[in-house]
């Protein structure tokens, strides 16, 4: 079976996120599993759920190499 275009890009993430390690496993299983579900069935609940592992996930990255602090994070903690 040919890998959908969630989990497509998951894999590209995860390649690119040098800075994960074996820490991080259970929350890029649990990303692995809903890009899996998400190309089956789309979920507007699963694809919230992958939207704060992914930037849970992107957050863990040394400065300069990730995604960064969310746009909405800093809002909230008062940051410009």
């Amino acid at each position: 079976m040919s890998r959908g275009a969630m989990e497509r890009a998951t894999e590209a993430f995860l390649e690119q996120s040098t800075w994960l390690d074996h820490r991080h496993e259970p929350m890029v299983q649990g990303l692995r599993t809903m890009a899996f579900e998400l190309d089956r069935r789309f979920s507007a609940a699963t694809f919230q759920q992958y939207g704060l592992a992914f930037r849970w996930l992107a957050k863990q990255a040394p400065d300069g190499e990730g995604a960064g602090k969310d746009p909405l994070e800093a809002l909230l903690d008062g940051e410009d």
